[in-house]
This record gives structure tokens, sequence and C-alpha cells, in this order.
């Protein structure tokens, strides 16, 4: 294994290597829910309970991973009153995750009169009509 590239090197370039890895995954907070919505709106379905709960969970990881890089800096820095601070958040962080989780887990899924456009689009095209509803088929 080769060593890393700030091997030797001073920790204020390593310092300011790093700064912007809790920038980027803060940014990414709101970020990666608007992409995920504008992708399921795009394809013509609504956004339901179950993607604002992904949403949810994922922002609230990417939060943890802002807190987690701001503690490797912190520990850079040498401030163990703010690492053990961070520490504290990521530990409680990880009971809300799990719920967030628990919360997004598999559902019943949309069956009956559905009048989602790919069932539409399905229900067109199979020659089983609408009792080809994708939950029927899988």
């Amino acid at each position: 294994m080769s060593p890393s590239p700030f091997a030797g090197r001073d920790r204020a370039a390593l310092r300011k290597h790093l700064s912007s890895y809790w920038k980027m995954e803060a940014g990414n907070v709101l970020l990666v829910p608007l992409i995920v919505w504008a992708m399921v709106w795009s394809a013509g379905d609504a956004p339901d309970a179950a993607m604002w709960l992904g949403a949810a969970a994922c922002s609230f990881l990417l939060v943890v991973g802002t807190a987690a890089w701001l503690l490797v800096l912190a520990g850079l820095d040498g401030k163990p009153a703010q690492a053990a601070k961070l520490i504290a958040f990521c530990a409680r962080a990880e009971i809300v995750s799990l719920l967030l989780l628990g919360a997004v887990a598999p559902r019943r899924r949309h069956v009956g009169r559905c009048q989602r456009r790919h069932c539409q689009r399905l229900a067109a095209t199979h020659p089983r009509g609408r009792r080809a509803h994708p939950a029927r088929l899988a």
C-alpha cells in the first residue's frame, strides 16, 4: 500500500485540502433530495410519503457525514471540546437515522385502481390490461 500524498506534509496543507469536504457534504444535504424530486417529477409520478421519508433519511445521513468531516478538522486543529460535541452528536444521530430508515421500510404497493402514469402505460400496452400491475407481475 502506498503512503498518502499528505504523509510528511504539515497539518495546514492537509487542513486546507480537507476543509472543502464538509462544505461539499453540507451542500448535498439539500441538493440530493432536490435531484431525486426532479427525477420523480420528470418521470410523471407524484412524490409520495415514502419518497419524502427517504429524502429525509438521506439528508440526515449527509448531515452526519458533515459532522464527521468537521470532527476530522477538529482533530487536526487540536480542539478536543469541539470534537467531543461532534462525537456525541454522531452517537445520538445513529438512533434518529435508524428510525428514519425504518420508516422508509417497504410498504404495501399500490394496487387496484391505480392512476399512476407507469400503470396507465402498462395497462395500455400489456395484453392483460389493468391486471398487469407491476405489483401483481412481480
